[in-house]
């Protein structure tokens, strides 16, 4: 039994591919060189992005709604800059907060406004005249006032958990930018402005007056700014532990250098695609350049453990070469398109990172494949070697040898114990995989005493929330937000939701047009409590509000667009996983229908509450996607070995460790979010890499000799030990991540190296006894 043909036909190729390059290295390497110069070109030009809007894609309904809104009110989302002392109303307290808030109002380029308790709004009539003035403008010299405003302060409705805590300890100032939607270079003026407040805030930094920044734009600049950080460390820790084992391994110095040149070039390529195509590198693709270099060493492992085997057995080089690329070059594009099926898998996730990640992870396996089978053997052909006759004979006596015939042998003496054994931690294993939850925190990546997460945590303990929401109510028409019915509608929404508490998740403020219509009726009326309601009349809606636009307030801008059409509800809450404002949503949505009924559109807006809505539909592809993947794959398998037999069967050992890996995610209450979810599809792709070798060269050898215990000695022997050399380096690559200060990558980091080693473990114990268990010799 032979080879199918079309299997024989393109290791023919392969052969011929190594002749030509073995004629013509230089013209080879000139051609590599130019493909490459063309690929990488737009690298410098590449964007970052630590965005949590940058989850979705541009044209997704969620950010046309973001975005559309903004136009109406600005881009609501503020850097909060939180103030803590024993007590913030002492003449010396509020004198530095004075000056602070000058500060990053006059020195912070893009500040449109900056409010906190000293500009708060206050309304009040004084002899048939609307007064609208600052609450601490001027600043009350004597502590006696200053105990009448600190006490009118954390009575006031609209104060309280907005610019001051309910025991006035902590205040706020609340920055909004002068960004437009869709600014050009707004990712770098983001980045300013938080280097800006953040120099200014540390010249105001003491002991007594504690300051702390936080806010949904501060939290994605210092996400930007660790992966920026972290990704060209990742890089260079991989690079140099992968460099190293493979001296240990090879002990040449062009062992290291020639695969460590294409792997370079392979994240190069890779990052010049994504520049190219337009799309930044995001948190969950932060991962990519290690991830290429660790992935894509396999295929030079596998080339140059047969080249330097051969090479020494004859020494001849050019021979040496086509010897190499004839027998792995098959089997490294069959990995290399499975690998980069488990990666698409991927590619229609709806969280635009996620699908970024397995579409270019996928095309940087392949950059990274054709260099391996055309650069690096120019470069061989190129670089001065010399043969070992003494590595040689280490290949049939050395210690790894001898490890790899007692894997085989144990494997296939005990073929029928590890079958059963392993379909039965299979089954328990997938039964608690079933069970994983999934989670979305970005602020509980970073470390606890990370400032950005110490001051978001700080402000949701003692504010009760530092997340906006925002409910935007639509009339559908102009002046519409003149109807009585329909504003005190709108207030009852508010006042129940006010009130809201379920788990995580306690509105802590809810602010809008209501709010400010109450206050001017009460002012238009000697100030009388009686009167805080919304005027009766359309006539004295509209007459209230012209009086109010007179005041030169600028408080309507963010509460209601320029005709009165719609209006801005704010809504603030703590920042938890975004899993749970799900049923929040729901529960907004339902509230202001059921009171707005036909009257008005609403619409939830606001980046979070609409990610988790997308998450959720993350939810429910995540299990489809790991599905198809595998059976993508399955199919794959059955094709390139020419048999359902086989390419069902080798699919045990892949799914052996995936399943486990999950099931001890479970037990160990590591959810699934952007990045753990991520393991099993990368392992999906590599761990059966190693599994199409061993299969691979066991068929071929089953089907010539029809020795099963011979083919899998030989197949250990031959296969296995670049298999035990790329799950080292693969392992190597991967332990990189756990040194990242981001937990979930320190996670994946973990979680995808533990599930490559059970994947060799797999490959030398669970496919052998297969084999032995489903073969018999003839």
């Amino acid at each position: 039994m032979t080879n199918s043909s079309w299997q024989l036909k393109l290791e023919k190729l392969f052969r011929l591919q190594g002749e030509f390059i073995t004629r013509r290295p230089w013209v080879t390497l000139l051609f590599s060189l130019v493909c490459i110069g063309i690929a990488t070109a737009e690298v410098p030009n590449i964007k970052f992005d630590g965005s949590v809007k940058g989850f979705l894609s541009a044209d997704h309904p969620a950010v046309v709604s973001i975005d559309e809104n903004a136009k109406h009110f600005g881009i609501t989302d503020m850097i909060i800059v939180a103030v803590e002392s024993e007590n913030i109303f002492t003449p010396e307290n509020l004198e530095k907060l004075q000056q602070l808030h000058n500060a990053l109002l006059e020195e912070v380029k893009h500040v449109e406004r900056v409010d906190s308790i000293l500009n708060a709004r206050t309304i009040r009539g004084e002899q048939d005249e609307l007064l609208v003035e600052e609450f601490l403008n001027p600043i009350p010299s004597s502590q006696a006032e200053l105990d009448v405003k600190r006490k009118q302060a954390i009575e006031h409705p609209l104060y309280q958990n907005l610019v001051i805590s309910k025991d006035a300890r902590l205040t706020t100032l609340l920055i909004k930018s002068s960004f437009k939607p869709n600014q050009a270079g707004i990712d770098k003026a983001l980045t300013k402005i938080c280097e800006d407040i953040t120099a200014v805030v540390k010249r105001f930094q003491q002991d007594d007056f504690r300051i702390l920044i936080g806010g949904t734009p501060s939290l994605s600049n210092s996400l930007r700014a660790t992966m920026k950080r972290e990704m060209p460390r990742f890089m260079g820790a991989t690079l140099v532990g992968i460099a190293i084992f493979l001296f240990i391994m090879f002990r040449r110095t062009s062992g290291v250098l020639m695969p460590t040149v294409t792997l370079v070039f392979s994240v190069l390529c890779t990052l010049g695609m994504i520049s190219w195509s337009g799309q930044p590198l995001q948190m969950p693709t932060m991962i990519l350049p290690s991830f290429l270099v660790a992935v894509g060493v396999g295929d030079s492992v596998h080339l140059l453990a047969y080249f330097y085997r051969r090479f020494d057995e004859t020494n001849d080089k050019g021979e040496a070469v086509v010897y190499a690329l004839h027998h792995t070059g098959l089997p490294m594009l069959l990995t290399t398109l499975t690998t980069a099926a488990g990666l698409l898998s991927f590619a229609g996730a709806p969280i635009l990172p996620v699908s970024n990640l397995g579409v270019f992870s996928a095309l940087g396996i392949i950059v990274a494949f054709l260099l391996t089978v055309v650069l690096l053997p120019a470069l061989i052909c190129l670089f001065p070697l010399k043969s070992r006759t003494r590595q040689a004979l280490a290949y049939k006596h050395g210690g790894v040898t001898r490890a790899l015939r007692f894997f085989s042998t144990f494997a296939i003496q005990r073929a029928p114990w590890i079958t059963a054994f392993t379909l039965l931690l299979l089954i328990t294993a997938i039964g608690f995989a079933s069970q994983l939850g999934f989670s979305h925190n970005p602020l509980k990546w970073l470390p606890e005493d990370y400032p950005i997460r110490a001051a978001t945590e700080t402000i949701d303990r003692v504010m009760g929330g530092s997340v906006s929401i925002d409910i935007i109510v639509d009339s559908g028409q102009p002046d519409g937000l003149k109807e009585p019915k329909l504003l005190n509608a709108i207030d009852r929404a508010m006042s129940k939701l006010e009130k809201f508490e379920s788990g995580a998740i306690k509105v802590s403020k809810v602010t809008g047009l209501p709010i400010l219509m109450k206050e001017l009726h009460r002012a238009l009326h000697d100030n009388d409590p009686s009167f805080y309601l919304i005027p009766e009349t359309r006539a004295l809606v509209a007459q209230e509000l012209l009086l109010f636009e007179n005041s030169d307030s600028d408080d309507l801008e963010t509460m209601v667009d320029f005709n009165y059409e719609k209006a801005r509800i704010a809504m603030m809450i703590p920042w938890t996983d975004s899993v749970l404002y799900t049923d929040f949503i729901q529960t907004v949505e339902s509230t202001f229908r059921a009171e707005l009924g036909t009257m008005a559109k609403v619409e939830v807006s606001g980046v979070l509450p609409l990610l988790s809505q997308t998450l959720h539909a993350v939810i429910r592809t995540t299990a489809k996607s790991y599905a198809i993947a595998l059976s993508i794959i399955a199919v794959m398998m059955c094709l390139l070995l020419s048999s359902i037999h086989y390419g069902l069967l080798s699919m045990i050992p892949n799914l052996l460790p995936i399943t486990l890996v999950m099931a001890w995610m479970y037990i160990g209450q590591i959810p699934l979010d952007l990045f753990t979810m991520l393991v099993a599809s990368v392992a999906i792709g590599i761990t059966v890499d190693d599994t199409i070798h061993f299969m691979y060269n066991f068929v071929r050898d089953y089907r010539r000799h029809e020795d099963v215990d011979a083919a899998i000695h030989r197949t250990l022997q031959h296969a296995g030990r670049a298999m035990l050399v790329t799950t080292i380096v693969l392992s190597v690559g991967f332990m990189t991540f756990t040194a990242s200060e981001i937990h979930n990558l320190s996670n994946f980091g973990k979680l995808t190296t533990f599930t490559i080693v059970l994947a060799l473990v797999a490959d030398f114990l669970v496919a052998p006894a297969l084999l032995k268990v489903t073969h018999r010799s003839k």
